[in-house]
């Protein structure tokens, strides 16, 4: 066993354009797989941190959907909408900002906790 690794070795120093090719494709196959599990668990398996049943989260807002939406909740509206909740076990508060980013004419969403 011992004289098959230093052999291996040995090949490996005698061909170094042959290592570094065999190590950067495994750093790439690493760096891959560990990328598209972490967005599968992000997206996927645990999507909001802290949220058991995500299937029964609603969106609570303030009038009707259109392109002209009424002001957000202030703070001691939330407040309220917390300590007076009868039909919702918890409050989470989530708000949508959107301003013009850098590129021409485009917008862009970010959501902040």
């Amino acid at each position: 066993m011992f004289q098959d690794l230093r052999y291996a070795l040995r090949q490996l120093r005698k061909n170094p354009g042959f290592t570094a090719l065999a190590v950067g494709t495994l750093a790439l196959g690493i760096a891959a797989n560990s990328t598209v599990f972490s967005w599968i668990n992000s997206t996927l398996l645990d999507p909001i941190p802290g949220v058991a049943h995500t299937s029964d989260m609603v969106t609570v807002m303030r009038g009707e959907r259109s392109e002209h939406p009424t002001p957000p909740f202030s703070y001691p509206d939330y407040v309220d909408l917390r300590d007076r909740r009868a039909a919702f076990p918890e409050c989470l508060p989530i708000t949508t900002t959107t301003w013009p980013s850098p590129g021409p004419a485009s917008r862009s969403e970010f959501m902040a906790r």
